[in-house]
């Protein structure tokens, strides 16, 4: 009951976090959206307002990202690998993986077509080996620690 309970508070904290995410980006993604550009091929307008280098466009787009991955991950801790608790890291080793199969599958439905169903097989030819090959690094090194009924990507099934 306990852990079912610190489970919940963890998500509720987790969407209160990108809630207020969402709320900080938005005011500056829409300033940036109305009125300047980034000249990318047949994107590119005049008169759309002013240009931003690519590079520079390329960093403001990727920055987020690399902002995200110090805050997970400060200097100095010292604590090494862990086993990552929480959210579909309860039922599977690799939900990033899960989540972008799942995104392609939801694409070949949508689209109903060869390409669409190409894009989902090969993505889980690709990320399904990726995922159990992760999956197994974790039992060599966390052993008995590591969650017996955790799946490589797909719950409670692979």
């Amino acid at each position: 009951m306990f852990h079912q309970k610190m489970f919940l508070q963890e998500e509720d904290s987790l969407f209160n976090y990108a809630l207020l995410t969402l709320f900080l980006i938005a005011p500056p993604t829409f300033i940036s959206l109305t009125f300047l550009q980034a000249p990318y091929g047949k994107h590119h307008r005049p008169g759309w307002g002013p240009n931003l280098s690519p590079p520079l466009a390329w960093f403001l787009m990727e920055s987020p990202t690399l902002w995200f991955t110090l805050y997970l991950f400060p200097h100095g801790e010292g604590k090494g690998y862990m086993i990552p608790k929480g959210g579909l890291f309860q039922v599977v080793s690799c939900p990033n993986y899960f989540g972008e199969i799942v995104e392609w599958f939801g694409w070949a439905l949508m689209t109903w077509s060869w390409a669409g169903l190409g894009f989902f097989v090969y993505t889980f030819a690709n990320l399904g080996p990726r995922a159990r090959a992760n999956h197994q690094w974790y039992l060599e090194k966390f052993g008995e620690d590591y969650p017996k009924k955790r799946k490589a990507v797909i719950p409670y099934l692979y």
